[in-house]
């Protein structure tokens, strides 16, 4: 399963992350599930993919207080890379750029919630 290598939490209420998934793992994810196409863009809208994530989420949640844990997620497409967009050359994310750049996803979220 392609792994989440950064989470954006925004200070709302409940935590809303969106999710870059990581590349190195897309094509193994791809050839085991026997999916056809292994880029980041195309496994980000593959249903399969929500799947695992979300069942991974949910084990994750497992261990955390209620207030902790992710409420909703959304699968970004592309990958996060460091001295990118969304990263600082040493991981760090880049919270108000990715909190502009994903604020439709976010609000989103959080309208489904409400």
């Amino acid at each position: 399963m392609p792994n989440v290598t950064s989470v954006a939490v925004t200070p709302r209420v409940c935590a809303m992350a969106p999710a870059a998934s990581a590349s190195d793992a897309a094509g193994a994810f791809a050839a085991q599930h026997r999916l056809s196409d292994a880029s980041l863009e195309a496994l980000a809208s593959e249903s399969l993919v929500l799947q695992e994530i979300a069942a991974g989420v949910e084990r994750g949640n497992s261990h955390l207080s209620r207030v902790e844990q992710i409420k909703k997620f959304t699968i970004v497409s592309g990958d996060w890379l460091p001295g990118g967009d969304e990263l600082t050359p040493t991981m760090k994310l880049k919270r108000k750029f990715v909190n502009e750049k994903y604020r439709g996803m976010i609000d989103g979220m959080y309208a489904e919630a409400g």
